[in-house]
This record gives structure tokens, sequence and C-alpha cells, in this order.
């Protein structure tokens, strides 16, 4: 099937099937191919070996009359700088504490404003992990979240 012209399209030097480039060119070499091609640079930056990454999380998890947890994950994937979690209130909801644990263990507890903490990275090894946020509003009762995390190897 043909779309206006002819297809596929011409190149202006083709190579035939023994591996020679039968183009004219400007270049000091003896015009034949071997077939050796360099091979193309790599569009992302590949990771380290040994490098932790995020598989999988939720970037944005709301909370029911309080507002919204945030993960922020490095930008580079590798987990080389800690993970950051923060949250944020309602337009009119107080909190008085945040508090978060992981894998069940007490991680931190936040009381200033920006209710922010940070995950460290040898505190994540390859696995899922869960990472349980509970927010304590100034009237109310508390509420919790649960975000699962999914880190792989290399």
């Amino acid at each position: 099937m043909t779309r206006g012209g002819s297809w596929p399209r011409a190149r202006a030097s083709s190579p035939d099937r023994t591996g020679t480039d039968t183009g004219t060119g400007t270049g000091t070499g003896t015009g034949t191919k071997t077939g050796t091609a360099p091979a193309p640079a790599p569009v992302a930056q590949a990771a380290a070996p040994n490098c932790l990454r995020v598989a999988s999380v939720r970037r944005r998890t709301r909370i029911r009359r309080v507002g919204v947890v945030r993960v922020a994950r490095p930008a580079s994937g590798c987990l080389a700088t800690p993970l950051r979690a923060s949250v944020r209130a309602r337009k009119g909801v107080k909190l008085r504490s945040v508090r978060y644990r992981l894998d069940g263990k007490r991680l931190a507890r936040a009381k200033k404003p920006r209710f922010r903490v940070r995950l460290a990275p040898a505190a994540l090894g390859a696995g899922t992990h869960k990472l349980v946020v509970k927010v304590r509003p100034r009237g109310g009762k508390p509420r919790r979240a649960v975000i699962r995390l999914r880190v792989a190897a290399g």
C-alpha cells in the first residue's frame, strides 16, 4: 500500500548485499564498509549496577477530609539521595502532627507545617515496603494512609 509516492523511499547510497557501500562520498577511506559499526549512544544514562531504583510508588495519596501525602522520587531514578515524603493539609484544616512508620518501625514525627520526612536509602532495601502515614488534625480523629513502595535492585 503506497501513500503519495514510492514507498519505501530510496536512499542516496544503498549498500549492496556484500557489505560494501557503493555511494560516492568525500571521505578519505577505501570506500568499503566492514560489518562493525559503532554502537549508537544511549539516550538515557544507564544506572550503576548496584543502584536501587524505585520501581513503583503512588506519587500522591489523598487522605479523606485531611489532605494529601506526596512522595517525591529522585529524578535520576537511582536512590543515591533520600526519598522525600510530605503532607499538605486541605484548606481550613490545621494539623497537630504527622507520624511516619516504615515497615512497622517508627520513622519520624513531624510537627512543623511542612510535615516532611526523608527516607534514607539504607532503610530501603530491594523489595516491597510499607509506609504508613498517621495524620492527627487539631480537631477530629486521626487518619492514616498506607503507601506501598517497590524498590528494585540494579
